[in-house]
C-alpha cells in the first residue's frame, strides 16, 4: 500500500502564495467595481429590454400620401431609436428590421391586419420587455393645419401613464423648437395596447396632413432628433422621477335623475378636448333615466348628425346609419352599418370617434360601457388601429374597483402572479421584517401604490401571531402613535394604511384616535378592513374631519379559485350597486389560487365596464364631495 505524498510550502513560498492570492482578490475586486462605475456612465440602461415595433410594413403601407410612405418613416425613426437605446445599454428587439409585413400576405385584408396585429403581439409577449415603443405617423385630413407628436398609453397598466407623460414631454420639445404644437399624452384604446401585458406606447411622431411636418418627418436630423427625445424619456422613466400625470381634458357631465338636460360630446377642431352640447330644450321633457335604450338611440342619432355649431368636429362619416341599440347589464351595444368604420384619417379620427362616442352614451346614467358591432358582427378594430373586442369605457370610468392585497413580506407567495396582471393593485406590507425594505421597494419601482398593513391586536388569537410593529391593547396612546410613526418609516413610498386583523383595537376609540390622527397629519389613506362590525373608525372620521374608506368585500376568506371567483362577482354587485367597491385579498397560503382567479376574473370585470383603480383614485374622488 503506497503512501499519500503530502507537499509542504516553504514560508517564503506560503508568503507568496497569498500575496498573489489577495493580489488577485484585489485585481478581481477592482475589475468589478470598475466595471459598474464604467457601466453606469457608459451602459446606464443595462440589462434593460425594450421592443421597438416600426407600424406597418411590407403590404401595409400605413397612412399614405404623395411622396410620403408612414412604413418608410416608422422604419427610419425606429432604427435610429434602436440606436440611442443600444448606446445605453439597452437589449433592443425590433418587431421588424426591413420593410416587410407580420403576416401572411396571401390571407384577405381583416384576417391579414389581425394576423400583423397578433404577431406584433406575441413578439412583445415572448420578450417580456420594459416596455415597447410602436412608431406610427399621424394624419387628420380634416384638419391639415393639426401638427406635433401625440403618445397614447394603457391607462390600465400601471406606470404607462408616467411613462406616457415623460417621452410626452420630451417630444414637445422637438415639436415646439420647429413650430409645432404640443401635446398630453393621452389614454387611448388601441389594440397593441390593450392586448400587450407590459407598458407600452403608441407614439404618432407627427401629422403627414401638416406639409410643414410632413417635409420634417422625411429628413433625417428630424428622424434622429425624435429619436434622441424619445430614448431621454425613457430614460427619465427609468430614473423613476415623480412627475404629476396631467388628467386627460375632457369635460364631463351627467344626467340628473330628474332628467334636467341631455348632452352630445363633440371634439374641438384641434381634436384635444371634448365640449358637451345640450339638446334642445323640447327633447329634455320626455328624458328620463329609465328610458336607458331610448335616451342611447338619441344621443347617438345626434353624435352622428353632426355637430350644430362651428368650431367642432363631426367624428362619424353621414352615410354612417345607427343599426340597433341594446342595453346588456348596463353595457349599451351599438349595432353600425359598415360606413362607420374609417376608411381615411387614420388613428387620429378613429380615436375622436370612439372617444366621443364613449363619452356620450356613457353620460346616461347606468350605462357604463359600450360595445361596437358593424353589421350585427364584431370586429377586431375600428379602422386599423383601435380595439373593438373589448368593452369602451370613459376616460373617467363611472364603475371602479381598487384591490388591496395584504401580509406583502411576510409571506410573497403568489406576488409574482399577481404583477403579471399588469393591473392597478395596492399592495400593503408588514412593518419591520426582513423583506418588508426590499418588497416596497420593488413594487414602487414598478408602479404600484404601497400601504403599510399594520398590526392590530384582534380579539381572538395569540399576540405572536401579529409579528413586529404591532398596536396593541395594553400600549398607550402616546405608544400607539410613536408605533405607528415606525412602522410608517419602515415601510417606504407607503401613501396610506389598513389595519392587518385589529378587532381588538378597531373598537377602541382612545387608540384608534392616534392611528387616524397620524394619517391625517400625513396626509395618508386610511381604508378600514372592517375585521368588526364594532369599528369606530367612521365616527372619528367624522369627528377628525377626514376622509377615510372602508373594505366592501374580502376575495379569499376560502381559499379555492371558485370561491374567490365567486367573491369576485360579488364584489361586481356591490360596484354596480354603489358605482365603487374595495376587495381585499392576500399573498401566502391563498395567493397562487387568488392570483388564477383574479388572471380568469379582471378580463370579466372589465367586460362589465368596471375599471380597477388604485385606492388613492377612490379617496381621492371621495375627498373632493
Amino acid at each position: 500500500m503506497r503512501r499519500p505524498v503530502i507537499f509542504f510550502l516553504s514560508w517564503r513560498q506560503l508568503k507568496f502564495t497569498t500575496y498573489v492570492f489577495i493580489i488577485l482578490v484585489i485585481v478581481i475586486f477592482v475589475y468589478r467595481i470598475g466595471w459598474e462605475l464604467a457601466r453606469q456612465v457608459f451602459y446606464p440602461l443595462w440589462p434593460r429590454v425594450i421592443v421597438i415595433d416600426p407600424g406597418h410594413g411590407g403590404i401595409d403601407g400605413g397612412a399614405n400620401c404623395p411622396g410620403f410612405l408612414e412604413k418608410e418613416i416608422n422604419l427610419a425613426i425606429a432604427l435610429k431609436l434602436r440606436q440611442e437605446l443600444e448606446q445605453q445599454g439597452v437589449k433592443v428587439i425590433m418587431t421588424r428590421e426591413d420593410d416587410k409585413a407580420l403576416q401572411d400576405e396571401a390571407k384577405r385584408y381583416t384576417s391579414r391586419h389581425r394576423q400583423d396585429l397578433t404577431s406584433r403581439i406575441e413578439i412583445i409577449e415572448n420578450y417580456r420587455p420594459d416596455l415597447f415603443v410602436s412608431i406610427h405617423v399621424n394624419a387628420n385630413p380634416r384638419r391639415p393645419q393639426t401638427s406635433g407628436p401625440m403618445v397614447f398609453y394603457n391607462r390600465r397598466i400601471p406606470a404607462a401613464a408616467q411613462l406616457a407623460t415623460l417621452v410626452q414631454q420630451k417630444l414637445n420639445e422637438a415639436a415646439v423648437e420647429e413650430g409645432g404644437k404640443p401635446h398630453q399624452a393621452r389614454p387611448a384604446e388601441y389594440y397593441l395596447l390593450r392586448h400587450s401585458s407590459y407598458p407600452g406606447l403608441i407614439i404618432e411622431t407627427g401629422f403627414m396632413t401638416n406639409t410643414r411636418e410632413r417635409e420634417l418627418l422625411k429628413q433625417e436630423a428630424y428622424q434622429k432628433r425624435l429619436a434622441e427625445q424619445i430614448a431621454a424619456g425613457i430614460y427619465a422613466y427609468f430614473l423613476q422621477q415623480d412627475i404629476p400625470v396631467p388628467e386627460p381634458t375632457a369635460t364631463k357631465t351627467t344626467l340628473a335623475a330628474d332628467g334636467p338636460g341631455l348632452q352630445v360630446y363633440f371634439p374641438t377642431a384641434d381634436g384635444e378636448k371634448l365640449v358637451a352640447v345640450s339638446l334642445p330644450g323640447e327633447v329634455k321633457t320626455w328624458a328620463q333615466p329609465h328610458n336607458s335604450k331610448e335616451l342611447v338611440r338619441l344621443l347617438v342619432e345626434q353624435l352622428l348628425a353632426g355637430p350644430p355649431q362651428q368650431g367642432l368636429e363631426p367624428v362619424f362619416v353621414l352615410d354612417t346609419r345607427l343599426l340597433g341599440v341594446e342595453i346588456d347589464n348596463g353595457i349599451a351595444v351599438l349595432n353600425f352599418s359598415t360606413a362607420a368604420v374609417p376608411t381615411a384619417g387614420g388613428s387620429c379620427q378613429e380615436q375622436l370617434a370612439l372617444w366621443a362616442l364613449t363619452e356620450t352614451v356613457c353620460s346616461i346614467p347606468g350605462i357604463n360601457g359600450v360595445k361596437v358591432l358593424i353589421n350585427g358582427q364584431e370586429r377586431e378594430t375600428f379602422g386599423k388601429h383601435l380595439d373593438l373586442t373589448r368593452v369602451l369605457t370613459p376616460i373617467k370610468p363611472k364603475l371602479k374597483v381598487a384591490i388591496v392585497i395584504d401580509d406583502l413580506a411576510g409571506s410573497n407567495r403568489g406576488l409574482e402572479e399577481m404583477l403579471a396582471l399588469r393591473r392597478p393593485l395596492t399592495l400593503a406590507i408588514m412593518p419591520k421584517l426582513e423583506l418588508t425594505r426590499p418588497t416596497a421597494e420593488k413594487v414602487h419601482r414598478l408602479g404600484y401604490q404601497v400601504f403599510l398593513h399594520l398590526p392590530m391586536e384582534p380579539e381572538k388569537g395569540k399576540k405572536s401571531w401579529l409579528g413586529p410593529g404591532a398596536v396593541t391593547a395594553d400600549m398607550t396612546p402616546a405608544q400607539v402613535r410613536q408605533t405607528v410613526l415606525e412602522d410608517l418609516a419602515d415601510v417606504p413610498y407607503a401613501s396610506g394604511m389598513n389595519n392587518h386583523m385589529g378587532s381588538k383595537i378597531t373598537r377602541r376609540k382612545d387608540l384608534m384616535y392616534e392611528v387616524l390622527r397620524v394619517a391625517k397629519e400625513k396626509n395618508l389613506i386610511y381604508l378600514d378592513s372592517r375585521t368588526t362590525e364594532d369599528t369606530v373608525v367612521p365616527v372619528l372620521a367624522r369627528e377628525l374631519n377626514m376622509t377615510v374608506l372602508e373594505r366592501s368585500v374580502f376575495l379569499d376568506d376560502i381559499n379555492s379559485v371558485t370561491a374567490i371567483k365567486k367573491q369576485i362577482r360579488e364584489l361586481a354587485r356591490v360596484c354596480r350597486q354603489n358605482g365603487e367597491a374595495i376587495a381585499i385579498g392576500h399573498v401566502g397560503v391563498t395567493g397562487p389560487n387568488l392570483a388564477k382567479a383574479l388572471r380568469e376574473m379582471v378580463p370579466w370585470l372589465e367586460e362589465q365596464g368596471i375599471e380597477l383603480v388604485y385606492v388613492a383614485d377612490l379617496w381621492s374622488e371621495r375627498s373632493r364631495r
